[in-house]
């Protein structure tokens, strides 16, 4: 599942729900999401149900 939307300037917000098998690959997807140029910023925003 993903969502995206722009702001007023040349911002975007890309929310998405991945499959992740433990927290380790977690942490490995949140870290090369974190290295790709233009990308201000990576949160966790919960767990699943």
């Amino acid at each position: 599942n993903m969502e995206a939307r722009t702001d007023v300037g040349a911002n975007a917000r890309i929310d998405m729900t991945v499959e992740i098998s433990d927290l380790k690959h977690l942490e490995k997807v949140i870290k090369s999401l974190r290295g790709v140029e233009g990308v201000l910023g990576v949160e966790r925003a919960g767990r699943a149900s």
